[in-house]
């Protein structure tokens, strides 16, 4: 008999990249000008240098990501992004950065799965609900603010996310938590 359904969120409840043709700049470039932003006030760093060194740090996130199943927080590789552009900048500065990737799928509007506030209404009357994702920029709190905003967050029983559970899928920890 089942007793739960749980759910992955990317491309299942929210349809992943949706806000990107909503935005005048891309989530990926929008990073690239808040760094380019905050680091000039430090050291002056080419544009072509600063892509090439995000590019790296990404590498080497999705290795870690794909391979030991672990999502680093976006703090994580913002210091590692600064650390091989040897940079050294306040801890305010660090914060806002780290806020300000955080927060780039909160001003704008995601496009989610059709029906999906009546579905989950209609399974969370017979089942536990919950989600399984990883997250890549968008923390787990920030995510909950986005599910919530939609009045869908509170079909759910339990949410483990990637940043806050310290593994990511398909590492069976993970599910074993579920």
């Amino acid at each position: 008999m089942i007793k739960a359904i749980t759910f992955d969120l990317w491309d299942t409840i929210i349809v992943d990249n949706s806000d990107e043709k909503k935005r005048e700049i891309s989530k990926e470039e929008e990073r690239v000008v808040i760094l380019i932003e905050i680091l000039a006030n430090y050291k002056l760093i080419p544009r072509e240098k600063l892509v090439q060194v995000i590019d790296d740090v990404t590498t080497e996130f999705n290795y870690a990501w794909k391979e030991s199943y672990i999502t680093w927080t976006v703090l994580d590789r913002v210091q590692r992004i600064l650390d091989k552009l040897q940079v050294k900048i306040s801890k305010v500065d660090l914060k806002i950065i780290v806020d300000k990737f955080e927060s780039l799928e909160l001003g704008h509007e995601l496009d989610f799965a059709p029906n999906i506030e009546e579905t989950l209404d209609d399974l969370n009357k017979e089942y536990q609900l919950g989600i399984i994702s990883d997250t890549i920029f968008t923390p787990g709190k920030n995510l909950r603010k986005i599910l919530s905003k939609k009045k869908i967050l509170d079909n759910f029983d339990f949410c483990l996310f990637s940043d806050e559970f310290g593994a990511s899928k398909p590492s069976k920890k993970i599910f074993e938590e579920a």
